[in-house]
């Protein structure tokens, strides 16, 4: 194998990532609105290493007495110097793309891209604060921007299981 084909090595970001394969049993919690309160729920997130690289993850839940699936795809670009999100799921025909970066000080990977506003459709800013507590507890927080400013549309805490 010449250099230019030689396997990539993964950088601390690749095994920072690596290292969140398994299953993890997640505590949901969906704001619909400032003057209604959260609609809870559970789920479980089964994330798998694909090599040394990315991760997948399967996310199963209720939501709303409906079942819920979807399925995000964590990576790092070396090149870009950027973390990288995507984002599908059974409830939803758009695909979420999110680059962000990962602050060690608060162990917490900052990511931003556009959605649609459920309201309407139109695509927003949308931002996911990905928490990494310890090696078994993380959270989640998604936001999107609209009219009012910026405001939580879920936050999830997931306890790794396996």
């Amino acid at each position: 194998m010449n250099q230019e084909c030689a396997m990539p090595e993964p950088s601390q970001e690749h095994e920072m990532i690596v290292k969140n394969a398994g299953v993890w049993d997640v505590k949901c919690r969906f704001f619909m609105g400032p003057d209604q309160p959260p609609l809870e729920s559970e789920g479980v997130d089964t994330i798998s290493a694909i090599g040394q690289f990315w991760t997948v993850g399967r996310f199963e839940a209720d939501f709303m007495g409906m079942p819920f699936a979807g399925s995000g795809q964590l990576g790092y670009l070396p090149k870009e110097g950027c973390f990288i999100s995507t984002w599908i799921d059974s409830m939803s025909t758009f695909m979420f793309t999110l680059k962000g970066q990962y602050d060690e000080a608060t162990k917490t990977l900052d990511l931003k891209g556009e959605g649609p506003n459920p309201a309407d459709g139109e695509l927003i800013p949308q931002r996911v604060e990905h928490e990494f507590v310890d090696d078994n507890h993380h959270k989640l927080r998604m936001y999107m921007t609209t009219e009012h400013g910026e405001v939580k549309s879920f936050e999830m805490d997931y306890t790794r299981r396996i």
